[in-house]
């Protein structure tokens, strides 16, 4: 799994884009959220998604955080709208034939070459007080660039609201 935030504030905190005397960029910086308030995020931790996501394409850079009540689900934070996180999983916690096949352009345009190598998570939504996994469409992560895309398959047997628990 992708290392998360933690999101702890700091009380020497940095504003978004802050650079040093140098001109280097700083390693953190300070998001502002309306979920968790300010969170102090690495710049390593980063999460560019191509594209953005579904529904929001000025939303293309994330932070992952845990989540205190539960290991299995994580918070995807949005940078660049405070009000925008998801709550997302690793499919292969609940769905243990889930499988991502035939996205070699999608690997490609994150810098990976088998999908083994890609992180993948999914957006859970609540549908009728079931907890639901959008498995149509994964959200690829290269670990090692923290580029991303979320593809949509187009002969998926799955869909975009499987239940977590049958």
């Amino acid at each position: 799994m992708l290392e998360q935030n933690h999101g702890s504030p700091d009380p020497e905190k940095t504003n978004p884009g802050e650079i040093n005397s140098h001109g280097t960029p700083l390693p953190r910086l300070t998001i502002p959220t309306t979920r968790f308030g300010d969170l102090l995020v690495e710049r390593s931790r980063i999460i560019s998604v191509r594209g953005g996501l579904r529904g929001f394409p000025d939303s293309s850079e994330y932070t992952l955080l845990g989540s205190p009540e539960d290991p299995n689900f994580f918070w995807l934070q949005s940078l660049q709208n405070p009000g925008l996180a998801f709550v997302v999983t690793d499919p292969a916690y609940f769905f243990e034939d889930y499988g991502v096949y035939g996205f070699q352009k999608a690997l490609q345009e994150i810098g990976l070459k088998r999908v083994e190598d890609a992180q993948v998570l999914v957006v859970l939504n609540k549908i009728d007080g079931s907890l639901t996994a959008n498995l149509e469409e994964p959200i690829l992560v290269n670990p090692d660039n923290m580029k991303a895309v979320q593809v949509a398959p187009s002969e998926s047997k799955c869909g975009p609201q499987e239940p977590l628990w049958a």
